[in-house]
């Protein structure tokens, strides 16, 4: 349910977003002029995304499924003490008039739901002892006096089994980067440069100058060795502007048999 939820929220940023203006645009009779302020605004997108995702989740649905989808979103709205009007308003407001900060918003919420995603899938796991299987430093800083601009790292795998990455990010606000990330792929260790990539997986930083925690596992089956290749700080910048500036910390990587 976990993995589904996840390509749920993490997809279509806006989808949400121009279906809930569209409704609460038809439904709304008169205009207010106060707009929600952005912080609320923010979080009250952040719960109405969280929630449409647990809905297409069967478990989920049929408790709620007597109930008018819309309803549920207006009962987000009023709990933060504002009507509907306000956020049709403030809704047309960031289209029209701001966005790129309407993107922004959404990225910051996409952050909030990935680190979410990597805490549940820590508790519905027990870790056991285990030996850091890390080769390199277990921090990294950005920038990086040795020119590894992106921090990118191979580890290779000489044995099949479950293995587990976990790591810090923190990217701060002043980092120029555009769509910072973190981006994970295998392929066979003697075919690094011409072989099939495999991508297994991608996750986007929050630039809020806070550290988050991230997670991943690997399952290495009967085709061994394999190449683990990860960039800790991927991004979009072509070409590169002005010095990244990030911390990753707490790499941890390990088997988990």
């Amino acid at each position: 349910m976990i993995k589904r939820l996840n390509r749920i929220l993490l997809s279509d940023h806006f989808l949400i977003a121009g279906a809930l203006l569209l409704l609460l645009s038809v439904i709304s009779c008169s205009k207010e002029k106060e707009l929600i302020p952005e912080e609320i605004f923010s979080e009250i997108l952040y719960e109405i995304h969280l929630g449409n995702g647990l809905l297409v989740a069967p478990e989920v649905r049929n408790v709620f499924a007597e109930r008018d989808t819309l309803r549920n979103y207006l009962d987000i709205i009023e709990r933060y003490g504002y009507t509907i009007e306000q956020m049709d308003n403030t809704l047309q407001y960031y289209f029209s008039k701001k966005p790129k900060k309407l993107i922004g918003i959404y990225d910051r919420n996409i952050g909030k739901l990935t680190e979410m995603e990597s805490l549940l899938l820590n508790a519905q796991q027990k870790v056991p002892e285990f030996t850091n299987l890390w080769p390199g430093r277990t921090e990294l800083y950005l920038p990086d006096t040795t020119g590894n601009r992106k921090l990118y790292f191979t580890h290779v795998f000489q044995s099949p089994g479950s293995y587990y990455l976990k790591f810090s990010a923190t990217v701060y606000p002043d980092d120029p980067s555009f769509n910072p990330k973190f981006i994970a792929f295998t392929s066979h260790a003697d075919s690094l440069a011409t072989g099939k990539q495999e991508y297994i997986s991608e996750i986007k930083y929050c630039k809020d100058g806070s550290p988050h925690n991230y997670s991943l596992t690997l399952v290495v089956k009967d085709k061994y060795p394999l190449t683990l290749s990860v960039f800790f700080f991927d991004h979009n910048n072509k070409p590169d502007i002005g010095l990244p500036h990030a911390k990753i910390s707490d790499i941890m990587l390990h088997s988990t048999l």
